[in-house]
């Protein structure tokens, strides 16, 4: 691990207590639960194997879990995937793995579905964490990502220009937050 990803990994492990109540505050979850709820949640079904990048205290992968989707959740932070596992009440299809977003120990097109809500702007390497998604992306694979950092959109249009354009008018038109 990087020095800059172990920092990130210290910064990580220092929010995780107080993670769940700062994060979804000021309708950032209202305006997260719209698309991934609505627009993206419809789309995956229990024949997917889904990726949560970056998965924090698991908001998302609760919800994939209980549709029975097969999910692989990552978190750079122990605390936080040990706050996730207290939350899985014996909920199957689930799987957490303590690792680098940019250095993933995950087989190359392993998963229909990458989703990454917020977390790339906490990369040392934003390019770096994207090689690695769409290493493990299968070919015909979904990825989605949500980000509110300038220089983490432009590079997710840099790395991916065709479908990110598209999404990005798509939710313009309709969401509100």
């Amino acid at each position: 691990m990087s020095v800059d990803a172990k920092k990130k990994q210290f910064h990580a492990e220092s929010y995780a207590k107080n993670y769940d109540r700062s994060r979804f505050r000021f309708g950032y979850r209202l305006a997260f639960e719209s698309i991934f709820g609505k627009q993206l949640l419809a789309k995956i079904n229990e024949n997917h194997i889904v990726l949560d990048y970056g998965c924090g205290t698991g908001h998302y992968t609760l919800k994939l879990v209980r549709k029975g989707i097969l999910t692989v959740s990552i978190d750079i932070s122990r605390t936080m995937l040990s706050i996730l596992r207290s939350k899985l009440s014996g909920e199957k299809h689930v799987h957490l793995i303590l690792a680098d977003g940019e250095n993933l120990p995950l087989k190359n097109e392993a998963f229909d579905v990458v989703i990454s809500m917020g977390v790339l702007h906490h990369l040392p390497n934003v390019y770096e964490g994207l090689k690695e998604i769409s290493r493990v992306l299968k070919k015909k694979g979904l990825f989605h990502a949500r980000e509110t950092r300038k220089t983490s959109l432009e590079s997710l249009m840099n790395f991916f220009p065709s479908p990110f354009m598209t999404l990005t008018k798509k939710y313009e038109k309709n969401t509100r937050i």
